[in-house]
C-alpha cells in the first residue's frame, strides 16, 4: 500500500529473496543465508569474520571474477598480503580452487 518508506520496500524485497534462497552449495560446503550457518560434509563449521564475509561473496558468485577491491572490503587492514592470507585460510577450510586473475581479482572455479 502507498505511501511507503524506501527502507521498508528494501526490507520486503530482501526478505522475499532470502526466502527463496534456502541453501547455497559448492563442493563440500553448504551455506544457509538465513541462519549464516556453514556446513562442510553436513557438519557445521565455524568461520572467522573475514572468512565468513569472503565465503558469502564467493559462494554467491561461483565462476565469476570478484575484483580485489570488493575483497579488500572484507578485511580490517586491507593489503595484498592480508588478502592472500585470508584467501589461503578460506581455501584450506573449503577445499575450493581459488584462481587469481592477475591484477583484477579472484574467482572460485565451478565444479
Amino acid at each position: 500500500k502507498k505511501p511507503f518508506f524506501p527502507q521498508e520496500l528494501l526490507l520486503k524485497i530482501e526478505a522475499k529473496f532470502n526466502k527463496k534462497i534456502k541453501t547455497l552449495q559448492h563442493g563440500e560446503i553448504t551455506f544457509e543465508p538465513q541462519t549464516n550457518k556453514v556446513f562442510k560434509n553436513s557438519q557445521e563449521i565455524s568461520l572467522g569474520e573475514v572468512q565468513m564475509a569472503l565465503l558469502k561473496i564467493f559462494i554467491k558468485n561461483i565462476g565469476q571474477t570478484i575484483p580485489k577491491e570488493v575483497l579488500f572490503d572484507c578485511l580490517e587492514h586491507p593489503s595484498e598480503t592480508a588478502l592472500r592470507v585470508a584467501l589461503n585460510k578460506l581455501k584450506h577450510i573449503t577445499n575450493w580452487e581459488l584462481t587469481n586473475i592477475r591484477s583484477i581479482g579472484y574467482k572460485v572455479e565451478k565444479s
